[in-house]
């Protein structure tokens, strides 16, 4: 086992600023310097570096930084603010422009599976238990039919696109509604949604 030397008589040419001392040693190995003892040198730099740059050596590793806040432009954070303020509150759901998404887990039209597919739609509420809508997707141009909400917060309507339906259950949490669609051809086939006011 070798025995423990004194960084000034290993490396005596090292600067004394210890930031460079890891880089200074690989260029004298590069140059040719006789370094019997480079690990002797590289464990004496490491323990230098310590009372300069925290850190652990085995045990728990040091934390990582925590990750920056994504920032909403001033439109996300007003459609935010309007469905986190109606959340809980028993009033009329607005007609007009809302949007959404659904989750498919097929991978379809080039689109990874487990994507958010973007909703369009223009509601229209007939009473505070009824509503149509008229809408697109990346599927196609749609309307909603047979709209309901029942017992206060549970939604369902049918989803019809040209050549198929989609069946849609959930609830209504404020403004914001949510649940679970499915294929009328193949129920197995189902994804998470929601939708909410724009304004």
């Amino acid at each position: 086992m070798p025995q423990s030397v004194s960084l000034s008589t290993t490396l005596p040419c090292l600067s004394a600023n210890p930031s460079n001392w890891l880089a200074q040693l690989v260029i004298m190995i590069k140059n040719g310097m006789d370094c019997s003892s480079e690990i002797e040198g590289i464990k004496l730099i490491m323990e230098k570096l310590k009372s300069v740059v925290p850190f652990k050596t085995g045990g728990t590793a040091a934390s990582s930084p925590a990750p920056k806040a994504a920032k909403l432009s001033a439109t996300e954070l007003k459609e935010l603010s309007f469905v986190l303020n109606s959340k809980g509150a028993d009033q009329d759901l607005p007609s007009g422009y809302w949007k959404g998404y659904f989750i498919d887990k097929r991978a379809l039209k080039e689109v990874s599976s487990g994507s958010k597919w973007l909703i369009n739609v223009n509601m229209t509420f007939q009473n505070r238990n009824q509503f149509t809508a008229r809408g697109n997707d990346d599927v196609g141009p749609f309307i909603f039919k047979n709209g309901k909400i029942s017992g206060g917060s549970k939604v369902k309507f049918v989803k019809q696109y040209a050549t198929h339906q989609v069946f849609y259950e959930g609830e209504v949490l404020g403004v914001q509604m949510i649940g679970i669609w499915w294929l009328q051809d193949a129920p197995s086939i189902k994804g998470q949604w929601a939708m909410w006011p724009v304004s």
